[in-house]
């Protein structure tokens, strides 16, 4: 299955980008205008990367060349295997910390995040490798004006082994989690030879 990742510095792009509505919002803009749900019938999903400064994003469908070109950004075509059960891999991920009860959403606590990363990982076709401390995450809460989502956001970086892999090339192609639309759930792998 063919992807389309494409980078664009963050200092090319309008201020406030940061904030997750305003990433989203210059995203969905290299596109056409879509359907009823153009985020998913795109395949876009995305990560602000602040430490490389840049915006990655993947998708199904081409962004706009010329759009792209003014933001100094760069495009490519990759495919995604499905890879065997045993393979190892290198991810990143920032994903939605939250966990629902009862139709409620509930931010999770730090203390927390680990063992329930380790379960979304095992139900999408993966297991976390090592001890939980090895792995590196940080939360950030994204906060926005007015109505706008509260998102606490938790970057997960580790080694995975494959348990399922057509189980982890779907996560890999639809995302993980929750607020795909607003730079949740992308998640970014190598594999270890």
């Amino acid at each position: 299955m063919n992807v389309i990742l494409t980078s664009l510095p963050l200092s090319k792009i309008a201020q406030g980008s940061s904030n997750h509505i305003s990433a989203h919002q210059t995203v969905m803009g290299l596109f056409p205008p879509l359907g009823d749900n153009p985020r998913s019938e795109a395949g876009v999903l995305f990560r602000v990367q602040p430490g490389l400064g840049t915006l990655l994003i993947q998708s199904t469908a081409i962004p706009s060349p010329q759009q792209v070109d003014e933001l100094d950004g760069r495009s490519k075509t990759i495919a995604l295997e499905e890879w065997k059960p045993g393979d190892r891999f290198e991810y990143q991920i920032d994903v939605a910390a939250v966990r629902r009860i009862r139709s409620v959403e509930r931010r999770l606590p730090s203390s927390e995040i680990p063992d329930w990363w380790s379960q979304l990982a095992e139900r999408n076709g993966f297991e976390v490798l090592g001890e939980l401390s090895g792995h590196l995450f940080g939360t950030k809460d994204r906060t926005g004006k007015g109505a706008q989502p509260h998102l606490r956001v938790a970057t997960m970086q580790g080694v995975g082994v494959v348990t399922s892999g057509a189980a982890l090339l779907k996560a890999r192609m639809s995302g993980l989690g929750r607020a795909r639309g607003y730079g949740c759930g992308l998640l970014t792998a190598l594999r270890i030879p």
